[in-house]
């Protein structure tokens, strides 16, 4: 399974390269908005 999903993303490169760039905004948001929250 592990294989046919790299596969798969190496097929659809654009689309995961898409899937990353978005991951890394929602972490960067979740970041900068935990600075605010209560510890």
């Amino acid at each position: 399974m592990q294989i046919h999903f790299s596969k798969k993303l190496l097929a659809n490169r654009k689309h995961a390269i898409l899937i990353i760039k978005q991951t890394i905004v929602i972490i960067d948001l979740f970041t900068k908005s935990n600075v605010f929250l209560p510890k």
